[in-house]
């Protein structure tokens, strides 16, 4: 029996994110001959030795989330041999989040990328979290803080034993933010997406469905304001983002204003399976996606998908069955999603559309299956030309 550690945010469990569904599907999928467990990094700290040789494996997983990535990694580091270490990224391009401050912070971002840009925002997070948990005690990890994040991540990505990356745009991704080689062992697991059986076929009644958390990440506030005037029916579903109560608020306001608009509100994933039945066309509009799990799941459900150009749909999805548009620039989304609805395509009714998609009973097994070919060779570097993993060269 293989035991993996799955190194996760702290807020795993009660911030739903797609790192939640994703590494949620691989444990519910995982093949005879692993057993894994979820552990955040307060449980971790606070457990370090317990933890040390209760496993074979280590996931560290999001290495955007600073302040939980390098706490495991500079805890597991002294402690466990770097082979048991494989990293799961999850990592969003640093161009593409650039643009997103840009967009909603202009002139705090000139001073933030003075002192590091993104990274830079990760310590101020990191600090806030010591706070928050430590008080009025003296706070650790102070040398973690003050130490450059972008070196020590770095660090992180040579000595383990390898990676396993959603799509090849977010290996070539690190690879430019962090100035390193891809690993010789990487692997490229494409997420997975599964018809809710026990939905019912619907009767297509909303235009253009629009799924995720309300936030500026997102983008739904422009969507609405463009889709406002629209002859189209449009549904958004997610829950309100607590720290974007401004955004909320307007957000609302123009749902309230339009009677084609309605929000919907936070949805279980069998509501949502429903609502893809009952929708044409599903939108993202998001400013920066790794791999973006609404699109894969509303294409196996029939949808027509519309989606940002900053993630990698399109490694999965072909370009008959995605329309890719720039978050930054959508003063031509009405006439987009026009084009998309009039295009005379009859394979809405093609409603289970799984070919080339990865159930994430797949999707699991490619996982594991990666672990287990990384862990077991030494850690060394691509050579040009070379790819990873189960790709063809």
């Amino acid at each position: 029996m293989t035991k993996v550690c799955f190194c996760v945010r702290n807020d795993f469990h009660h911030k739903f994110g797609g790192d939640t569904l994703q590494i949620s599907k691989y444990i519910e999928n995982s093949p005879d001959g692993f057993e894994c467990e979820i552990v955040t990094y307060s449980h971790f700290k606070d457990h370090k030795a317990h933890f040390h040789n209760s496993y074979d494996i280590f996931v560290l997983t999001n290495i955007d989330r600073c302040y939980e990535y390098l706490g495991f990694y500079t805890e597991l580091r002294k402690n466990v041999d770097c082979s048991r270490l494989v990293v799961l990224p999850i990592h969003h391009s640093q161009i593409y989040v650039e643009s997103y401050y840009l967009k909603f912070h202009p002139l705090l971002w000139r001073p933030i990328k003075l002192f590091g840009g993104i990274l830079f925002i990760e310590k101020i997070k990191s600090l806030i979290h010591m706070i928050r948990e430590n008080g009025d005690k003296k706070i650790p990890y102070l040398g973690l803080l003050l130490s450059n994040y972008k070196s020590l991540i770095a660090e992180s990505l040579v000595k383990c034993a390898g990676w396993i990356c959603i799509a090849e745009g977010e290996a070539n991704s690190i690879k430019s933010d962090f100035g390193i080689d891809k690993p010789i062992k990487y692997s490229i697991c494409q997420n997975g997406a599964d018809i809710n059986s026990s939905s019912n076929f619907g009767d297509r009644n909303i235009d253009i469905l629009v799924c995720g958390r309300i936030e500026k990440r997102k983008n739904q506030l422009e969507v609405a304001k463009l889709l406002s005037k629209s002859p189209y029916k449009v549904c958004f579903v997610g829950a309100l983002n607590e720290n974007h109560k401004q955004y909320s608020k307007e957000f609302l306001d123009i749902i309230g204003a339009n009677k084609n608009l309605f929000y919907l509100g936070k949805k279980s994933p069998q509501e949502i399976s429903q609502l893809y039945l009952d929708a044409k066309l599903h939108l993202s509009a998001s400013w920066f996606e790794v791999s973006s799990l609404v699109d894969l799941e509303a294409y196996i459900h029939g949808c027509y998908v519309v989606s940002s150009k900053n993630g990698y749909t399109s490694e999965i999805l072909d370009q008959h069955s995605l329309t890719l548009i720039d978050p930054s620039n959508l003063i031509d989304l009405v006439e987009t999603v026009e084009k998309v609805l009039n295009s005379n395509r009859n394979d809405l009714d093609s409603r289970h559309r799984s070919g080339g998609l990865n159930t994430w009973k797949k999707s699991a097994e490619d996982f594991f299956s990666g672990i287990q070919s990384i862990t077991a060779t030494s850690h060394s570097k691509l050579n040009p030309g070379d790819t990873p993993m189960g790709q063809a060269s």
